[in-house]
Order: structure tokens, then sequence, then C-alpha cells
């Protein structure tokens, strides 16, 4: 059952909802809400890194690069801080 639960996950239900976000990050430019960094921006940043960190996937963001580029530019702006 469990392993019947991740292959649905890591087959159907991630890649819909990345995918998803990933459309609305590249229609909307850098950021998901407005110009500039956002609460959204640093929880989703936040959320990918640690799906990426602790999942059998470590690919997982390969074919989504808008998401990619959102980590990366949330890493760069807290570090900027």
């Amino acid at each position: 059952m469990k392993e019947e639960i991740l292959k649905k996950m890591t087959k159907t239900t991630i890649p819909f909802y990345l995918g998803k976000f990933n459309s609305i990050l590249e229609a909307n430019g850098k950021w998901f809400v407005g110009n500039n960094l956002s609460w959204v921006d640093l929880e989703v940043a936040n959320y990918l890194q640690l799906i990426v960190k602790h999942s059998v996937i470590p690919s997982l963001l390969d074919p989504y690069p808008a998401l990619r580029k959102l980590v990366e530019d949330v890493e760069s702006a807290v570090k900027s801080i």
C-alpha cells in the first residue's frame, strides 16, 4: 500500500502540482506575486528544498526550470540579508 501511494505521488500528483506552480512562475516572471519577494516565494522555495533534500528523487525539480530558479533566487535573497 505504501509503495502504491509513493508511486502515485511521484508519477502523478507531484508532477501535476509542480507543473502548475512552474506555469504560474513562468507567467508571472520571477516571483509568484508581484515584482518583489513575498512570503509565498519563501514558503514554496523552502518546501521545495525540503522535498528535494529528503526525497527519493533528488532530481525532482529538473523538469521545472522556473521552480529551480525560484529556489536559487530565494537562496540568494536570503543570503544577502
